[in-house]
């Protein structure tokens, strides 16, 4: 009976000294760590805008031609009509040029692609701008160390890991 008693007195003193905590403090070495965490979506950042960009032009140099051709085809079926010598094989050319780069752009799905790298890159900017708002602060206005390491990391994990590829 005494020896429950003692027990149940180690679980309380043990429970009690759980919702104790003690906070990391704020050190040069995790300033530094968080900062190289920084650098390093600043650069992933601008891998994804680059790949945004570059996904944006060749969406316009498929989606350009699939509009000028048929606009250009309605005008010589107009000015030429069906008298002309070559208006099938105009015709023809048209369709097909459309109709491929049609399945491309629909196949390669460049328009979803510079979206997606735009969307990554601007997230990885919101941590990068979240971690200077926190560096910025004097060391003892900041919330604990551990917290803030904890749920940096875990941001660019959640982002690394749901990223479009590079």
């Amino acid at each position: 009976m005494i020896e429950d008693k003692e027990k149940d007195k180690s679980k309380s003193t043990s429970s009690n000294e759980d919702t104790d905590r003690v906070e990391m403090k704020w050190t040069d070495d995790i300033e530094i760590k968080i900062t190289e965490w920084s650098e390093k979506c600043e650069k992933i950042a601008i891998l994804h805008e680059d790949a945004s960009k570059r996904k944006k032009r060749l969406h316009y140099g498929l989606s350009f031609p699939m509009i000028i051709v048929p606009l250009i085809m309605s005008f010589s079926n107009q000015f030429f009509g069906d008298e002309h010598i070559y208006s099938n094989y105009i015709n023809s050319f048209g369709y097909l040029m459309v109709g491929t780069l049609t399945g491309l752009s629909t196949f390669l799905n460049y328009a979803g692609k510079y979206i997606q790298h735009e969307v990554a890159s601007n997230r990885y900017r919101e941590v990068i701008l979240e971690i200077e708002a926190i560096l910025i602060k004097k060391k003892k206005y900041r919330i604990p160390a551990d917290v803030s390491i904890e749920h940096i990391k875990s941001q660019i994990e959640c982002l690394n890991k749901f990223s479009i590829s590079l």
